[in-house]
């Protein structure tokens, strides 16, 4: 089971299971993202 469970990765998995997508997550500053929830982290500016 691919671990990235969140949005279009799970659905990715159930309709192609031999695809492992890659994963950006947009983050603000000081966010922790672990590698189980996406394969690379974007960092925006914080939001005012």
């Amino acid at each position: 089971m691919h671990q990235k469970w969140w949005g279009v990765p799970l659905h990715i998995e159930d309709m192609q299971p031999a695809v492992k997508p890659a994963v950006l997550m947009l983050v603000e500053p000081g966010a922790e993202v672990s590698k189980a929830h996406a394969d690379y982290q974007w960092v925006l500016p914080a939001a005012h």
